[in-house]
């Protein structure tokens, strides 16, 4: 089966008056059905410009100067702005990481959440006939319907439960395709009521106490945490089938952290949608990543497993970045180990790696020649010319420090 999403190669420049920023410099990434990606790195290596790139959601200012972002084949770079409008939000959503700015303070919780699903309700008569053909074919496969369902109507697990009892009762009156497809036309019709009631299973499903209580209510009258799940209820409105989450944890404290984000992990699995989760901590994911990705300099330096990452990262910056990881196995009177330096400027990159000037094992081929992708293991992959098989020993200790 082919990627849900495969970027290819992207390449993101702003012009400012102060010269062209390279704020993504070539990278690539795939995100698997019901996979759980995360993209780690410091603030300005490039995570959430690459993301944004891909929906094509950058300033007027950014130009992608090269790539693919390939959604179920689909180039969203060459697609319509049009069938933009319509994927975002129904098929692809975003958490974004400060939902002060991201939900509107004069408008009521409820007029937020139901505008979404009303927005993206119903489908063209073209898409109605394939979902009613799709149906037909696969009349004896009760799971094969239940996703054609879900993929049509959106519907929440409840609704889906009526959708399917309907879809048996049709079923044994020898309904035809034309039926079904009349049926499906009717059910994608959502009314405000209609979609007021999903708001409410939405809060509901985010555990949000009293949900016909806190629909009435504005932004500023929740909670941090709650507010994050309203973002959250935002975002699944219409059971997509890609999730962005940019860092939505990043003002809540540790414990609402671990919450929140164990709520979304759990709900886009039930689900079955995936994710890409946007974050600086790399002991933020360690719990809920199938892959990750560690960003540098507008580029991935270091992408595989969990267990890759955790316990046979390569990178220098990789292995940095753990070493800055409060670890409970580890004396209490231990410091942590911090990267020397700041990342680089945009505007004025290294010629060679971005992570030279502050890497302890920098070599002169590094300050000359960026490194290529090289594979270490099926699956893991790194840039770094320790990886080289020409390397020689670092100054400062071997490739395993």
């Amino acid at each position: 089966m082919n990627a849900l999403l495969d970027v290819r190669d992207i390449h993101v420049c702003f012009h400012t008056h102060d010269g062209d920023v390279e704020a993504v410099r070539g990278a690539s990434f795939t995100v698997d059905w019901g996979e759980v990606v995360a993209i780690v790195g410091e603030s300005g290596s490039g995570k959430s410009i690459l993301t944004q790139a891909c929906l094509r959601l950058i300033a007027a200012s950014g130009e992608v100067t090269q790539g693919q972002a390939l959604f179920e084949g689909r180039d969203f770079l060459q697609t319509s702005e049009t069938d933009l409008l319509n994927i975002r939000g129904r098929e692809v959503s975003i958490i974004f990481q400060d939902a002060m700015t991201a939900l509107n303070p004069t408008m009521r919780i409820d007029r937020q959440i139901t505008e979404m699903i009303l927005e993206h309700a119903g489908f063209s008569q073209k898409e109605g006939r394939a979902y009613a053909k799709a149906i037909a074919d696969h009349r004896d496969d009760e799971n094969a319907v239940a996703e054609i369902l879900t993929q049509a109507l959106r519907a929440t697990p409840a609704e889906l439960a009526d959708d399917q009892q309907e879809m048996k009762r049709l079923f044994a009156g020898n309904a035809d395709e034309q039926a079904i497809f009349t049926w499906l036309m009717q059910r994608a019709k959502i009314t405000p009521k209609q979609a007021n009631r999903r708001a409410v299973e939405l809060l509901r499903m985010v555990k949000i106490p009293e949900p016909e209580k806190r629909m009435r209510q504005y932004i500023f009258q929740c909670s941090g945490g709650m507010r994050q799940r309203v973002m959250i209820a935002m975002a699944l409105a219409c059971r997509p089938k890609l999730v962005i989450a940019d860092e939505p944890t990043t003002a809540l404290d540790v414990t609402i952290k671990t919450e929140i984000l164990d709520l979304l992990v759990s709900l886009t699995k039930q689900l079955g949608t995936s994710i890409i989760l946007i974050t600086h901590d790399l002991a933020t994911v360690a719990s809920y990543a199938d892959h990750i990705g560690v960003m540098y300099g507008g580029q991935f330096v270091e992408k595989g497993t969990s267990e890759h990452i955790f316990y046979e990262s390569q990178h220098p910056y990789t292995k940095g970045l753990l070493k800055a990881v409060p670890r409970l196995d580890l004396p209490k009177t231990q410091q942590l180990t911090t990267i020397p330096g700041s990342p680089p400027n945009p505007l004025h990159m290294p010629q060679g790696c971005a992570f030279g000037p502050r890497c302890p094992h920098c070599m002169e081929i590094c300050k000359l020649e960026m490194p290529p992708e090289t594979t270490v293991s099926q699956g893991h992959t790194t840039r770094c010319w320790l990886n080289d098989p020409r390397a020689a020993i670092s100054q400062g200790g071997d490739r395993n420090d």
